[in-house]
């Protein structure tokens, strides 16, 4: 089940979605299910790319596989897992007495 809110936490997945064609992926994952191909013919490059970011987009756990098509068994759907992404821009900037370190998060963005 798709979730309202996800919590995008580690930087690992900003990475991920700093790269536009994935961006763009997810923004149309999140508007509804989609297979390999679809998307790549909205986007315009090869099946083989979209595969490849699918996967990273997986890993990220940004994305998540939905129910198999139902008419040949063989095209896999993917699908956002939520409908709307939030930054923590503290991420994982926390101190050990629970306040998050400020610097950390300007030092962060600033590299």
């Amino acid at each position: 089940m798709i979730k309202n809110v996800q919590i995008i936490s580690k930087h690992s997945q900003v990475k991920e979605l700093g790269n536009a064609l994935k961006f763009d992926m997810l923004k149309e994952l999140i508007c509804g299910p989609a297979t390999c191909q679809q998307l790549a013919l909205v986007f315009g490059v090869s099946k083989q790319k979209i595969h490849y970011n699918l996967n990273k987009l997986l890993e990220e756990e940004l994305i998540e596989l939905a129910e198999c098509d139902p008419g040949n068994g063989k095209e896999v759907y993917y699908r956002a897992t939520a409908k709307n992404y939030v930054l923590d821009f503290a991420l994982g900037e926390h101190l050990s007495d629970g306040m998050i370190n400020s610097e950390g998060i300007i030092n962060t963005f600033s590299r």
